[in-house]
């Protein structure tokens, strides 16, 4: 199965399902992720009700992962764009990591992903869309699957480890040396039940 090029996402304002885009998210398109880069961006086009600075990915220098992963193999970003032209989400990723489920098989690791500030709970008082870190990851699982690696994701979640434990991600032994935040994975097994449930197999 190809990985979708538009996915569905839920308006809260309106109560429709609107489609937005899957991009390629390239140098440009990410300074507008990053909160130091110039204004506006997706850190001040909305009220909060809270600091966004006390979010993990408010510092976060987008345009020098995508620098820094330039021409790398397996090195992927893409974002999701709705009609309007506003980025809801984005993710940075590799493809071809070893699992930690199973020192035999690959996978794809989750570098970077976040959602809009304008789409977070924490933040706002009505997110504008919901479903896009869903979305995100279904993009992910649904590459995993065409580039043969069974679906199996993996990740160091920053925030929301329930998000990824709902969806069957499994706690590995695997830290972060400098962090020591612990990898979740997504197996083979779970990837094809959760594809077949939503209809992408």
């Amino acid at each position: 199965m190809d990985p979708a090029k538009s996915v569905w996402l839920y308006e809260c304002q309106t109560g429709k399902n609107v489609q937005a885009a899957v991009e390629p998210l390239n140098r440009e398109s990410a300074k507008w992720l990053c909160s130091d880069w110039f204004e506006p961006n997706w850190w001040t086009i909305s009220d909060f009700l809270n600091l966004p600075e006390e979010q993990p990915d408010f510092h976060w220098d987008w345009v020098a992962l995508l620098s820094r992963d330039q021409n790398k193999p397996g090195r992927r970003a893409v974002c999701l764009r709705t009609a309007d032209g506003i980025i809801q989400g984005a993710m940075v990723y590799r493809i071809g990591v070893t699992s930690a489920l199973d020192a035999t098989k690959n996978a794809t690791f989750f570098d970077r992903i976040a959602t809009a500030p304008s789409n977070r709970e924490e933040l706002v008082s009505t997110p504008v869309f919901r479903g896009v870190g869903e979305a995100l990851l279904r993009y992910a699982v649904a590459e995993s699957w065409f580039y043969t690696l069974g679906g199996r994701v993996n990740l160091f979640p920053v925030v929301n480890v329930e998000f990824y434990v709902n969806r069957n991600f499994r706690r590995t032994s695997v830290t972060d040396p400098e962090t020591n935040d612990i990898l979740y994975e997504l197996s083979a097994e779970d990837a094809e039940s959760w594809l077949r449930d939503c209809g992408g197999l």
